[in-house]
């Protein structure tokens, strides 16, 4: 009997350090989708494949400041919000220096949204799997987080992903001599 009492505890202690372990794991829904996270949530996956394809890559950190003219630049779910000052000087590098923004957020940044003209509709819908529009060639589903909250593009922003109810989940629009990528879902591009 008082073997069988240290195997009950052994195994008591063990489901706890497993329950313990998993429960402290990110969660797919982390609203961090860092660039330095190998997690499911993490884009770490967009900045390594920018570098192995030889792009000059970085990652902003301290004082803010856009990269060169014609490059690249993700913001994934900003940690700290924009001000009204930088979210106008990715704007200016996006449409005068011919920059490619790439702006994944669930919930968007107030000055980023203001600067670009995003408009998300009030709620939530599902997301799951994405139906790509023939804007997007190729590309035909993407799969994402379960929900979003969805996009409300303008006539100039052009939906390139759709929920499976319909709903925009992303768009593309070309602003002054730059382009300009929204999507609602991060996700999409943490999961390569």
């Amino acid at each position: 009997m008082k073997g069988a009492r240290g195997w009950v505890i052994a195994a008591v202690v063990a489901i706890v350090i497993a329950a313990a372990a998993y429960l402290l794991q990110p969660h797919e829904d982390s609203p961090e989708h860092s660039s330095n996270s190998d997690a499911s949530a993490g884009a770490s996956a967009a900045l390594l494949f920018s570098q192995a394809i030889g792009h000059q890559t970085d990652q902003v950190t301290g004082t803010f400041d856009t990269p060169a003219p014609m490059s690249l630049m993700f913001v994934f779910t900003p940690t700290s919000q924009y001000t009204a000052a930088e979210a106008e000087l990715t704007r200016r590098w996006v449409q005068t220096g011919g920059g490619t923004l790439i702006y994944a957020s669930e919930h968007g940044d107030r000055e980023l949204d203001r600067a670009f003209g995003v408009t998300r509709v009030g709620g939530y819908a599902p997301g799951g799997e994405y139906t790509a529009t023939p804007v997007v060639a190729g590309v035909e589903r993407v799969a994402g987080g379960s929900t979003i909250m969805p996009l409300d593009p303008s006539p100039s922003q052009v939906a390139v992903l759709r929920s499976p109810d319909g709903y925009v989940a992303g768009y593309v629009e070309h602003v002054g001599v730059g382009t300009v990528y929204v999507l609602a879902d991060p996700l999409v591009l943490c999961r390569f």
